[in-house]
């Protein structure tokens, strides 16, 4: 029997999403971002399990990485997706990637009520 291995690195993204703007996002991209502003970055594992080629394939711009993939020769399969689930929240996302979309928003955390008691965050902040 054949296996896959799914390696889901939360809030780790690779491009910005079609409607990033509605939720603020517009401009996102973790991988990118975090290569250009660390001088030397090196993930040769990563990169030869297809991370560099996702990236290119989700935003078309390439992370400026040191050569890792070179050594180790592409290992594994990359892809990157485009939600059809209706929110914007992890579970929504990881279930999707297992082929199973969210049609609804599951509710969470409304900007029209707090999600959380204002003395819990008083607290925390």
């Amino acid at each position: 029997m054949a296996k896959v291995v799914i390696l889901m690195m939360d809030s780790f993204g690779v491009g910005g999403a079609k409607d990033a703007k509605a939720f603020d996002d517009d401009g996102a991209n973790t991988f990118l971002h975090i290569a250009q502003n660390y001088d030397g970055l090196c993930l040769p594992n990563l990169e030869a399990l297809g991370l560099k080629k996702a990236g290119i394939l989700a935003c078309g711009v390439e992370a400026p990485l040191k050569k890792g993939e070179a050594k180790l020769g592409l290992r594994g399969g990359y892809g990157c997706m485009e939600e059809i689930s209706a929110g914007k929240d992890t579970i929504s996302g990881h279930w999707e990637m297992a082929g199973v979309p969210v049609r609804t928003d599951f509710g969470h955390f409304k900007l029209d009520y707090p999600s959380f008691p204002q003395d819990m965050v008083e607290r925390i902040c």
